[in-house]
Formats: C-alpha cells, structure tokens, sequence
C-alpha cells in the first residue's frame, strides 16, 4: 500500500520567506477550527440526551459518529491534497464551506426516536442530517492546513506537524470549557447560535490561509527520484501499525467513559473527562520537544496496568477504581500516541498518515460504541483493550541464550496460571470460608504477594497481558455463578442474579441493584430495599393514608420491577413509564419476578422516555407522580429541570404530590430539587434513610417531596424536614452539575 500526496518543493525560494504572520494565520485558524470541532460535539450531545431517556451511550454513539465524520473529512483532505492542484484546492474547499454555512444554524428537531425502534440507529441518522456536512467541512481543516502550510515558503514548512499542537489546544479548551463555562453561562440554543457565527468566521480564517499559501508559496521543485520516493512511501506493515496504535486509546476512551457515566451522570463534564486526556496527549507527544518520552512512560504504564490487575482482583472503592481507570487511560493514550508521533513520516505524506490514524481512531470508537454492546452481553471490552494495550509495549530484550529465552517464553504462559493460583487461595483463606486464624496474614498476603509479582511481570508484554487477563477476567466469571441471565443494549447492562446470603434475587443495572425480590415464603408481595416499608417511600404512602385523602391514580417514572405497586391499594389505577422495554420483560418474568403480576392493580406500562410521554398524555391526572427514573446510579439530568418540574405539578391533582427519589452515591441532588421547588412556589421536604451495613435489604433511601403551589405537606410529619435549596436553578437549557457532587 502507498498513500501519496503530491510532492511538496523542495528548491530554495526565489520569493521572500514567508514571516510570524503567516505562521500565526495558520495556527490561529488551526485552533479556532479543532474548538469548533470539539465544542459541537458536548453541545449536539447535550440536546439529543432528552430524547433517549438520559442513557450513557448517547454520548458514545455521539462520539463514533463524530469520528467517522472526522474519518470522512481527512479521506476528503487526503484527496484533495493528492488529486487537485493548488487553486483548485482553495477553490474547491471554498465551495463546501460555503454548502456547509448554507445549512446553519444546527437544527436537531423535538422528536424522539419511536418505540420499538433502534435508538442507535435513528440517532446516527439524526446526526448525520442535522451536523454531518459542518462538521466533515471543518474536520478537513487541520490536514488541509499543514498541507498548505508544508508548501508556503516559511523557514518551519518542511516539519508541519507541529502545528497539530495547535489544533490540539484548540480542542482541549473546548473541552474544558464547554462544561466549565459554555454550558454555564450559555442556554443551547445561544450555544448553537454562538457556534454557527464561529464556523462562518473561521470559514474565512482558513480560506484566507489558502490564499496565503498560493502567494507564498515555494516554486515547484525538481521530481523526487524512485529511491526517495520509496523511501516516504507509506508501507502495509507501517499503516496497519498506525491504525492499531490509534485503534486502543480511541476504544479504550469509550469504554473509560462507559464506566464513569454509568454510575454518576450522563453529562457533559464526565464526557470531555477521558477525551480531554485524550487529547493531551496528542498534544505532548506532538509538541516540538516532548515533556515526557517512552522511557520513562512505559515503567509508569506498566504500573498502572499491575494497579488495575491487581484491583480486579481484590477489588476497589468505586472512586478509587475510577480515579485508577483514568490514570490508566490516560498512561496507555501517552505511550501509543507517543510511539504515533515517532514513527510519523516524511510531510509529504502528511495527509495519508492522519488518515490512517483518523480510520484507527474511526474503528476503535465503533468497536467500543457498537461492535462491543453487541458481541458482549457483558462490559468485557474494558478488560480487553487493557490486555491489548500491555501487548502494544515494545517486546523485552532477547536473552543471552536460546535456551533462557526459550525458558522466559514458557514463563510468559505458565507463570501467570501460577499467579491465579496463588491468589484464588489467598483470597479463599481471607474470605469467611477460610481458616479464622490465616485471615489477618491472607489480607495482607492477598494483597502484597500479587503486587509484587505483577509488577516483575511488567517486564515482559505476553506475561503482563495473561496475568492482567486472569485478574480482570477471573471475578467476572465467578460473579457469573450466581446470575440468572445477563442482556445488554442500548440502555446498558442488565443482570439478574441470586444473592443466597440475603434470601434474594436483585436486578441490576450496571452496578446498581434496581430492585429485589425476596425469596422467603411470606416475601412474594414485599417490597425491600429502596421501597422498604420503613424507609422513605413506605412512611409516603403511610402518611397518604393517615391523611385521609382518596388514591384514585399514581404515576410511576421508572420501572425497575415493579416494586413500588406493593404499596397500591384496590381501586387505585397505577402506570409505569419506561424507556427500556428489556427492563419491562424482566420484570414480568415471573422465573424471578412476580410484583408486576400480584401487585398495582394489573398496573399499565407506556414505554418511552418517560418525560416525552408524559407531556404526550395531557389529560392524565395522578394524585401521587414518582420520579424513579434511575440509569444505574444516577437520575437522567432532563428529569429535574424547572421545565421538567412544571409537567409535573401540571399532572397533579389539587392535593397531589411529586416524590423525587434522589438516592446516589456521587451527587446530592436534594439542592436541586428544593431549588427548583423555590423556584415554582411549591413547599418541599426532604427525608433520608441511611443505609444499616453493608446489607441489600437495608439499603438505605434518600427523597425529596415537592406538592402542588399552595399546598401543604405537614401530614408527612416531623421525620421530613426542610431541605436548603441549592444556588444555581436547574432547566432544560444549562446545569451546574460540579455543584451537587459529593467530594467526599
């Protein structure tokens, strides 16, 4: 395979060498293009969230669809450098800026995606209606400039990739920004507005650029001769390694991300995380002079993969596994973009080389956005791609002999399979099953012995990525011994398991039980956990009915398994909205199940986002709304807006009551609501249950009440007390979500 652009000169310049102010044309253009580039897609995002129930893989089909947008804007680039003489490339680059200005300002609709239908298609096919053209138009940018720059006469012309620093700063203040800043200060609309108006100024920035470089351009040189032009041709074995080295930072920072908004927030501010970090180091590994090279970030890369060995292994608190997951990432995206950028090749196949690296990035987003959610029923792709990365380090040094080599080679296979060995029993004799008298020497041993060897593992690939396999891997399949079935789809991870321990059968979601079914005789019709008859939701409806006010209609904005209508009385009509139709099969699978089938009065189940059809339904009147939305841990961030709370209390009835439950581990969301009570004239209280142990029965709940303006909660009693409102007030067009999390 040989990729090729047109020669760029070589002869020394008759004209004046190009000065500071056409090098800063071009780097101001390069940053103002990558943050136009790395703005939309936080923006785009952040609209189309609503219409897909809050669910974490918005953003990750967002992200796989932007890459192969920037896959098809470096194939136009690459093209146009190759096959198009130099008017004719501003030309014609100036006729599709222009298609594309003709299409802003970005318009995404108010439509959803209609039930029973794919969400990741219909949201693939949005995007590229609505931001396709734009964004390809001003992904051809940064090849196109380093392009033209590589022909202009400047002193630094002959090693134009410098300048990617450039647009990699311009992206990573986008990223930082957008939710530092953009999203705070800006509604979406005016963000749209704000972002049109940038694409037109910087359409002219890099035109003008263009124009720049056809005046300043060096004289055409003498034709290279066959033996340099061989030399900077791009082979097979050259291309395939750039895609794969481009393939794991871009799937591993879709997968990081999967785990990070899983459990806390489909956000803006946990999206540009990973992204942000992964480009920083593009940035660093293509600045002029490095601040760190491979030498010393390979001992630092293979710590941290032993780290993460070692944390599947013996588990870790879910912060500290995300702070680790992070670092990891962040060490892997070091070490390959930074072996990219050593083996980049001669400028004058510059726009071939992004393009490979533009299809690696390409397809390691749809393998973590698409390929993986449909081979794995698990999130396997995590574990994978680390194992994937420990075989991207460079092979260990060839021992002195065959016959030490050939020893190290079987040690590569067998040491690990003894690691996993060792640690089973170490973890067996910590465990309640082990001896009483070998558990305080086994937890430290469990934990030191592991780390030790791991980290002389680090030394050879092959050894790392077994032993790195077995300790991620391991737990995953011992979990699997209790669950009953496992799915996954476009909404996450769904798994049904037994906890034999507690006399339970739980659903989760990611790592979050979403209900439990007890598994006692006299527990068919219980409802335990967060809906525990002493806990928060079991004192509400008490309190319903100590005050005496008939239950004709309860509404329910979340399913789990149907836990809550335990608590329906006859004659009550009760309906669950649910965006997930996976989650409603389980939950009327009476295998595990059976709240659906004994309790709610046969209750109605309208499936779609939960808002949207509530909106739909304007005739509907309930005397009790439940806001129990949960995508895994955390409350989808549409659901508790001013404009979200105002369909509310327009559902009630005079006496009615909303009941937001606002349990999470990693926001505190009770400023919020209370916020957005003040904000309607609406009283509030709120009413926490800690969690007793670390049992599932005992769980804990934490809710907030809000009723109608005008209305009265003192029935609840002195339990519920007042909650604070937070400061920043909450709509459909910004957040301030770094002011609700729990830093401790």
């Amino acid at each position: 395979m040989s990729i090729a652009t047109r020669d760029i000169p070589a002869a020394i310049p008759d004209r004046p060498a190009a000065g500071v102010g056409v090098l800063l044309a071009f780097v101001v253009s390069l940053f103002a293009s990558a943050f136009l580039l790395f703005s939309v897609q936080p923006m785009v995002s952040r609209m189309l969230l609503p219409r897909l129930g809050g669910s974490p893989a918005v953003w990750n089909i967002c992200v796989c669809f932007f890459q192969a947008a920037l896959l098809l804007g470096y194939c136009y680039a690459h093209w146009l450098a190759a096959w198009s003489r130099r008017r004719g490339q501003v030309a014609l680059h100036a006729i599709v800026l222009a298609g594309a200005l003709a299409l802003l300002p970005l318009s995404l609709g108010v439509d959803a995606p209609p039930v029973g239908s794919q969400p990741a298609t219909w949201l693939l096919a949005r995007l590229m209606l609505a931001v396709g053209a734009p964004f390809v138009a001003i992904a051809a940018t940064a090849p196109l400039l380093q392009h033209w720059f590589a022909r202009t006469s400047h002193l630094q012309a002959r090693d134009p990739y410098f300048l990617y620093v450039a647009s990699n700063a311009g992206s990573l203040l986008a990223l930082l920004g957008y939710p530092a800043l953009i999203e705070t200060t800006l509604g979406l609309s005016g963000q749209a507005q704000l972002w049109s108006l940038g694409f037109a100024a910087t359409a002219a920035a890099v035109l003008a650029c263009g124009v720049v470089a056809l005046r300043r351009a060096r004289p055409p040189a003498a034709p290279a001769d066959a033996e340099t032009d061989a030399a900077a041709a791009i082979t097979v074995l050259q291309g395939l390694r750039w895609m794969i080295l481009a393939f794991v930072p871009s799937a591993l920072m879709l997968a990081v991300t999967t785990y990070i908004t899983t459990d806390i927030a489909a956000t803006p501010l946990f999206w540009v995380a990973p992204l942000a970090i992964y480009i920083l180091t593009f940035m660093l590994a293509f600045s002029q002079r490095p601040l760190i090279g491979l030498r010393a970030l390979l001992p630092l890369q293979g710590i941290a993969l032993a780290a993460a060995a070692l944390a599947g292994l013996n588990g870790t608190p879910t912060a500290a596994g995300l702070i680790l997951s992070l670092v990891v990432f962040a060490l892997t995206s070091a070490v390959c973009h930074t072996e990219l950028a050593q083996r980049r090749p001669n400028a004058r196949r510059l726009t071939g080389y992004f393009l490979l690296i533009s299809i690696g990035g390409a397809l390691g987003g749809s393998f973590s956005a698409l390929l993986a959610p449909a081979l794995f029923r698990g999130p396997f792709e995590y574990p994978l791609l680390l194992i994937a990365a420990c075989l991207l380090r460079p092979p260990p040094p060839r021992l002195p002999t065959e016959a030490r080599e050939n020893w190290a080679i079987r040690g590569d296979l067998l040491l690990p399979v003894v690691l996993m060995g060792v640690a089973v029993a170490l973890l067996w004799a910590e465990s309640a099953a082990g001896p009483e008298f070998l558990r305080p020497a086994a937890r430290i041993a469990a934990v030191a012995i592991p780390a030790a060897v791991l980290l002389w593992f680090t030394g050879r690939r092959v050894r790392l990525a077994m032993a790195l396999a077995g300790c991620l891997l391991l737990p995953m399949f011992v979990d699997a011994s209790d669950t009953l079935t496992i799915t996954r789809n476009f909404f996450g991870v769904h798994r049904v398991r037994r906890v034999p321990s507690e006399d339970l059968i739980v659903l989760q979601h990611g790592t979050t039980v979403h209900g439990m079914q007890g598994t006692r005789p006299d527990e068919e019709f219980t409802p335990l956990g967060y809906y525990d008859a002493a806990g928060p939701f079991g004192q509400m409806f008490a309190a319903l009915a100590r005050r005496g006010a008939p239950i004709v209609a309860v509404g329910v904005l979340g399913l789990g398994i149907g836990g809550l209508g335990c608590y329906a009385h006859p004659g009550e009509a009760w309906t669950f909205r649910e965006i997930d139709p996976e989650v409603e099969r389980l939950a009327r699978d009476q295998r595990w199940f059976h709240f659906m089938a004994g309790c709610g009065n046969h209750p109605a189940v309208v499936l779609g986002d939960a808002r949207l059809t509530l909106a739909a339904d304007a005739n509907v009147k309930y005397d009790l709304l439940v806001i129990d939305a949960f995508s895994s841990d955390s409350i989808p961030m549409h659901l508790i807006t001013r404009e979200a709370l105002a369909l509310y209390l327009s559902r009630l009835t005079a006496n009615g009551i909303v009941l937001f439950h606002v349990s999470n581990r990693y926001l505190d969301l009770t400023p919020v609501v209370a916020r957005l009570a003040a904000d309607a004239g609406a009283p509030a209280r709120h009413l926490f249950a800690p969690p007793i142990g670390a049992a599932l029965r005992s769980i804990g709940a934490e809710v907030v009440a809000v009723a109608a303006p005008g209305g009265n909660l003192d029935f609840l009693g002195d339990s519920w007390d007042t909650p604070k409102p937070g400061a920043a007030l909450w709509t459909d067009e910004r957040s301030n979500i770094l002011g609700v999390i729990r830093w401790r």
